[in-house]
Formats: C-alpha cells, sequence, structure tokens
C-alpha cells in the first residue's frame, strides 16, 4: 500500500464501465464534512506560528456568527464555532455558502480568505438551480484553481483526496446535473422517515414494511370511505394526511394561510397610497393586518413579529426578481396582500479581480417607497446578514429552491 491506493479495483474488470466518470461526487461529504472540516482544521487547530492561523481569533467570529438570524429554510441555527466538531453536514452546508465569508472578512488574511472565496463560489455555481455551460466552465475554473493553490498556500502534506475530488465536482455536474440532485442529504433525510416507521427494537424490518404499507393505504382508504364517514372520522383522516398541521387561528385566503389573530388598525399614509395603486373604489381607513402567513410553502414573519427571537423570516423574493422587507399582510376584498420596503441590488460584497461571488448581496432599503402586491408574488425567502447604516443591508440568496437539510 502506498499513498493510500491498495492495488487496481476490480471495478476497472467491468466491460464498458468507466471508474472516472461511473461514480458521481457526494458533495454532502466530499466537500462539506470533507473539505469544509478540513480546511477549519487548519485555520483553527495548527500551530500558531501557521500563517492561515486563526484560532486565537474564536471569540470575534463567534460574536458575528452568533447574531445571524436564519430563515425557517435553514434547519439548525448558527452555533459556537468552538462547537465546530459537533456540526452536523448542514451545518457545514451553511458555513461554507452562507457564514464563513461573512464572519472571517477582516480576520482571515486576506491572501487565504480570496483564496477561499474561489470554493465557494464554485461550489455555490454547482448547486444553482440552472447551469450555464460557460457558468459551469467558471465555476470549473475557480475550483481547479483553488486545488492549484492550496498546495503553495498550505502545504502538499495537506493535500487530501477530498481537496482532489473537488477536479471531478464539474465533470460530476455536467454529466449527471447540479450537486444537489444527488448528494447525501435527500437519502439521510429519508433515515428519518423510517425511523418514525418503528418502534423498540424487534423485528425491526418487518415493522417498518407494516406501517409503510399503512401509511400508504390510507389514502385509498380515505377515498373509499370517507363521503360517509362522520365528521369525526373526516377530521382524524385529514389530520394524518397533513403534511403540516394549521394552528388553531388560521385564515385560509386564497393561496395564503394567514396565521395568528388579525388585527384591525387604521392605515398609515404610505399604506393608503399603495392601496389606490391596487384598488379601484375607495380605500378604507381600516383593515385586517397580520404578522404571519404561509404562502407558496414559505413560512414569511413581518419585521415587526417579535416572537422569533432567532429566526428572520421577513426577507423575502418576488415572482420578478424584486427583493423586500415585508411589513404587514392584510386582507382586500377577501385577497391577501403583503406591504413590504423594497430592497434595490448595490453590489456584491464580497469581490475581487479574480472571484466575485454573486449570491451575497449589498441592498438599500427604501424606507420612503411602500409597496404592495399580492401574497401569492412571494416565491422564496433570503438570510438576513446584517443592517448597516444609510439602511444598507447586507442579504443573501439561496442557490435553489430543492435542496432542503
Amino acid at each position: 500500500m502506498r499513498n493510500g491506493v491498495k492495488g487496481a479495483n476490480p471495478l476497472l474488470l467491468i466491460k464498458n464501465f468507466d471508474i472516472v466518470q461511473g461514480f458521481i461526487v457526494d458533495y454532502m461529504h466530499g466537500v462539506l464534512l470533507g473539505v469544509s472540516k478540513h480546511i477549519c482544521t487548519l485555520w483553527f487547530e495548527s500551530k500558531a506560528s501557521a500563517n492561515w492561523y486563526i484560532g486565537n481569533k474564536k471569540d470575534v467570529i463567534d460574536s458575528t456568527l452568533l447574531k445571524i438570524k436564519p430563515p425557517r429554510n435553514l434547519t439548525r441555527t448558527p452555533r459556537s464555532i468552538r462547537s465546530v466538531a459537533q456540526w452536523k453536514a448542514s451545518e457545514w452546508r451553511n458555513w461554507l455558502l452562507f457564514y464563513s465569508l461573512f464572519v472571517l472578512d477582516g480576520v482571515l488574511p486576506s491572501v487565504y480568505f480570496v483564496h477561499y472565496m474561489l470554493l465557494v463560489q464554485g461550489i455555490s455555481m454547482l448547486l444553482s438551480q440552472s447551469l450555464s455551460p460557460h457558468e459551469l466552465d467558471t465555476a470549473e475554473n475557480y475550483l481547479n484553481m483553488f486545488v492549484r493553490e492550496f498546495e503553495v498556500l498550505y502545504g502538499i502534506e495537506f493535500m487530501t483526496y477530498n481537496i482532489h475530488l473537488l477536479q471531478h465536482a464539474a465533470s460530476s455536474v455536467r454529466d449527471w446535473g447540479p450537486l444537489w440532485g444527488y448528494s447525501n442529504f435527500m437519502f439521510e433525510s429519508n433515515n428519518g422517515f423510517l425511523l418514525d416507521l418503528f418502534n423498540g427494537t424487534q423485528g425491526v424490518s418487518v415493522q417498518i414494511c407494516n406501517t409503510f404499507r399503512i401509511f400508504r393505504s390510507l389514502p385509498l382508504l380515505a377515498n373509499r370511505y370517507i363521503n360517509v364517514a362522520s365528521e369525526s372520522a373526516h377530521g382524524f383522516i385529514s389530520k394524518c394526511l397533513a403534511k403540516q398541521r394549521r394552528g388553531k387561528k388560521a385564515n385560509v385566503t386564497g393561496e395564503a394561510t394567514l396565521l395568528g389573530a388579525a388585527k384591525y388598525r387604521k392605515l398609515t399614509v404610505l399604506q393608503k397610497c399603495s392601496l389606490e395603486v391596487i384598488m379601484t373604489g375607495v380605500v378604507p381607513d381600516s383593515l385586517h393586518f397580520y404578522d404571519r402567513a404561509v404562502v407558496n410553502s414559505e413560512l414569511v414573519h413581518t419585521e415587526s413579529y417579535g416572537r422569533s427571537t432567532r429566526r428572520n423570516n421577513c426577507c423575502v423574493e418576488l415572482c420578478d426578481g424584486v427583493k423586500g422587507i415585508v411589513q404587514s399582510f392584510v386582507v382586500v376584498d377577501s385577497n391577501c396582500y403583503v406591504f413590504f420596503w423594497p430592497l434595490t441590488f448595490s453590489k456584491y460584497l464580497f469581490k475581487t479581480s479574480r472571484v466575485k461571488c454573486m449570491h451575497i448581496l449589498v441592498c438599500k432599503c427604501d424606507r420612503t417607497q411602500l409597496l404592495i402586491r399580492p401574497a401569492n408574488d412571494i416565491i422564496g425567502k433570503l438570510l438576513f446578514l446584517a443592517c448597516k447604516a444609510n439602511n444598507e443591508c447586507h442579504v443573501c440568496t439561496f442557490p435553489n429552491s430543492w435542496e432542503v437539510d
């Protein structure tokens, strides 16, 4: 055995099988639990004499990291960099794509920071909803530069197999599609579903099969007997089949489900001016307002909603690309609308002559202009990183709408 290779692989004997192109790159283990974890170990656990060492700045990093309030899209909220050994793969994903550049800016030496930007942007592009051939080539170039320069910056002794694997990530996307389409996240997520199908330790496989059979048969039984069932049975079956349980105070209006009790209050001058655009009649003085709503499967809060202390669900993106901060939800003529402060793109937060990270944006929030749109126009949320002076906001877009952690 030499350099980690134990002879020829028996799979080489399979006829018409390309052992290089025949396997995909699982970025969950290779990139997140591999490269990201490896490079963080170098930064925080190396000798203090290393040029890249920042282990003495953990408090500075935590002071920024722990202030970030992710939307509900991200299952886990940020944990201290001191507990990095206990981080799950989803936390490494959030760190790599969303948090790390923001918290390491000004902490990690510049040459290492710009080098790390190549990895972040390259992987972010390979996780995109869709990718053009030119964008794929660009992402491949970023990752190849990262690998080539890694040996120069950190030393050949830290060049692991996972670092080398980055050079094959773009080829995997070229042959099989975006990395999120076949990562292990979806398979490990389904492990949680399987855990709910059995109790105890005896006959686990039989329990799983029986419970799954009942789970699949329940909709068929409901369709067959629901018309003659009592109201209580109807409610029980609906509860069993529901993916999300609706709260006691929920008002379904069109495509939006409004949560909590309505607040009947007077409209401000800005709200009246916005309503005049969509209403043909006289604008009323008061309407019913809500602080929360589920729109297109997205839970959205207003900016002033105070009960969610570790989450920020108020930064949204609309179907035409417009971004904004939700001010309130309102019901007008049995239709749900959303008032929001518009966010105008200003620049990319991290941009050099070599690479620009296009998913972390600097936006201006216009507090003098309150816009209104049908609530159903909301198609997704943004990660709100920070609010700076002069209504300047730092926000992060998600690479795709399919991947769940």
